[in-house]
């Protein structure tokens, strides 16, 4: 039987680590500083495609078969649909791995194994969604049954300090745009409750990182945030 004090501390940290109406934190690891003129030639350069015609992209990582697959836009699609499972190979691209290192080292510091990582290019607006599978217009929850949230990790490669990239309550609630202190260039969103999207700005790569959460480390980095970047985050 448990007494008053235990169900006290259990209520705690329940609360203490209760990120449910956390949409957006900067995060505490510092800055990645890269060559912006060569990742934008990168992507010419490696561009697969996308399937939605709305990002160019630049594989970093991902459960694939061989490297042949990073140039390939339906193999590197498969493996972004397995970016959850906790079995096979993770490989990281071998034609700009050495050129852009500072992005590799950076996922170190993050509180997940990166089993899939890609640069983004936007070529237009990005509409409000969620990063899971969709048919027919509806998104399919894909993620597994029990996910960490927040759990999507990005990093804003631009200098920039114009009003691009948003979260919303809902499909239907105005856009919320995100501010990012000089300190970081990283942050997470909670990406299974609230839709993201962005307005189109040229040139804009943004890093799109998913895998295995450690939570006890997310949780440490987040509240060590979420008391530095109070005035930045975004709740709902």
């Amino acid at each position: 039987m448990k007494n008053s004090n235990t169900k006290n501390l259990e209520s705690e940290i329940t609360v203490k680590y209760n990120y449910s109406n956390l949409a957006y934190c900067p995060l505490d690891v510092g800055r990645v500083e890269v060559d912006e003129e060569l990742v934008n030639l990168l992507i010419d350069k490696y561009n697969p495609g996308h399937h939605d015609g709305i990002w160019e992209t630049l594989p970093l990582v991902g459960r694939v078969t061989s490297q042949k697959d990073f140039r390939d836009n339906l193999a590197f699609e498969r493996a972004w649909e397995r970016r959850y499972d906790t079995n096979g190979l993770v490989l990281v691209n071998e034609l700009v791995y050495k050129l852009l290192m500072p992005i590799y080292d950076h996922f170190n510091k993050l509180p997940i194994t990166v089993t899939h990582a890609q640069i983004l290019r936007a070529v237009r607006d990005v509409p409000r969604h969620h990063d899971m599978k969709h048919s027919d217009g509806k998104f399919i929850d894909d993620y597994p049954d029990i996910s960490y949230e927040p759990n999507g990790f990005k990093i804003l490669l631009n200098n920039t300090h114009i009003d691009s990239f948003f979260i919303c309550r809902s499909f239907d609630s105005d856009p919320v745009y995100i501010k990012l202190p000089r300190e970081t260039n990283t942050f997470v969103i909670n990406e299974k409750r609230y839709p993201h999207g962005a307005k189109f700005l040229e040139n804009k790569c943004v890093v799109s990182i998913f895998g295995i959460v450690d939570e006890d480390k997310a949780n440490d980095l987040i509240e060590r945030s979420l008391n530095k970047y109070k005035c930045y985050i975004i709740k709902f």
